[in-house]
């Protein structure tokens, strides 16, 4: 549950030995149903450092070493209206496994905090 746009819901799985976060919602620029990052599950942990380290500070206020695993992988954007989309480097970096995650997107400078939501039989997503 993330969004600059509002919340919004990625479904997160893993495929083929890749953890692929697709998008629930979309926002104006990359709608529901398109990935949003992909991280390849054999991809060696990497320590976060320098302008990552920055990064996470800055957009997260998580860069407090708490930090448990880096891994690179690719992030997917585009402009408005899904146009000229690409996808660019970025890092998935864990802080509360199972709960609470970010990923950077390198280019863009900027990190999106992930947060579990609970699935419930009631109402599909519990508040």
């Amino acid at each position: 549950l993330y969004g600059q746009h509002g919340p919004e819901i990625v479904h997160v799985g893993v495929f083929d030995g890749v953890l692929v976060g697709r998008k629930v919602t979309g926002d104006p620029n990359v709608p529901g149903g398109e990935i949003s990052f992909r991280v390849p599950l054999g991809a060696l942990p990497m320590e976060v450092a320098g302008g990552i380290d920055d990064i996470v500070r800055e957009e997260a206020g998580l860069g407090d070493g708490s930090t448990r695993i880096a891994v690179r992988g690719r992030c997917q954007i585009a402009q408005h209206g899904f146009e000229e989309a690409q996808w660019i480097g970025g890092v998935l970096v864990v802080f509360q496994p199972g709960e609470v995650f970010g990923v950077v997107f390198e280019m863009l400078n900027s990190m999106l905090v992930y947060r579990r939501v609970p699935v419930t039989a009631d109402n599909g997503v519990s508040t």
